[in-house]
């Protein structure tokens, strides 16, 4: 994705435009070429489904409303997007990655709380440090001012069992 508009230059993003049947599996890839940072609020026609059928299936763990982070930024991923039945993403937020276990700081839970509370939109707090991850503020953490969801799925080792704590 390396702009708004569909097209074939690098300040283009990709786009599938479709009269058939739609079905997706697998995996969705998107990456962002010369730097281009979304701002909130836009949205990318991936897949125009000029058919009157809706998309079939999903993307790997992606249902309807999904949330992705690509690098910092939180996109939500639409199979009823644009008029009804196309594959739509948009950037709704920021994300902001835990990778220690330190009081403040970069990486650390409460600085990611703080970007978070100063930033527009739904934001993403990742746990990205190895192992369990056992925070024990030694004063109180930030109160949270918007919506923001804590994903302690990303660590390495998730098997299904919580790896993140707050003490």
């Amino acid at each position: 994705v390396g702009g708004l508009t569909a097209g074939n230059s690098p300040d283009n993003h990709d786009q599938i435009l479709a009269t058939g049947n739609v079905s997706l599996d697998g995996r969705l890839v998107i990456s962002f070429p010369n730097d281009y940072a979304p701002a909130l609020g836009e949205s990318f026609l991936l897949i125009a489904n000029n058919g009157d059928n809706a998309i079939s299936g999903t993307f790997t763990g992606l249902p309807e409303g999904s949330l992705l982070p690509i690098n910092d930024r939180l996109f939500s991923v639409s199979y009823i997007g644009g008029t009804g039945n196309d594959l739509t993403v948009t950037r709704i937020g920021t994300v902001f990655d835990v990778t220690n276990a330190k009081q403040n700081g970069i990486g650390s839970l409460r600085k990611a709380l703080d970007n978070a509370n100063s930033t527009v939109g739904v934001d993403l707090i990742r746990i990205l440090t190895p192992g369990v991850l056992s925070v024990t503020p030694s004063w109180g953490l930030p109160d949270i001012a918007e919506s923001v969801s804590i994903d302690g799925t990303a660590v390495a080792g998730y098997a299904g069992v919580p790896l993140f704590e707050i003490r």
